[in-house]
């Protein structure tokens, strides 16, 4: 069950930068998708969030970017691996 519900979250994660392709979003804008997505689940966690980010990251399904002056101000982005995967999954 433990599998299912990180399989959602991310899943949730990856559709959310779709929708907003091309551009970035903040952790707090994916934060309150994941609230919307996952309402049985931990969804509000940073830290959690933070840790399926990582590991989209380190698949190539999504960059992570940090503002050049604000290094806690965060972005995720889609990659192209990321809008391939979704698009061979039929999202």
């Amino acid at each position: 069950m433990n599998g299912e519900k990180t399989l959602l979250r991310r899943t949730s994660l990856l559709l959310q930068l779709q929708a907003a392709h091309p551009a970035a979003l903040p952790l707090q804008t994916l934060l309150c998708g994941l609230k919307l997505a996952c309402p049985a689940q931990d969804a509000g966690a940073q830290k959690t969030l933070e840790g399926d980010l990582c590991y989209l990251e380190e698949k190539g399904f999504v960059s992570l970017e940090r503002h050049e002056f604000a290094a806690a101000a965060l972005r995720a982005k889609l990659s192209a691996k990321g809008l391939e995967y979704l698009e061979k999954s039929g999202f």
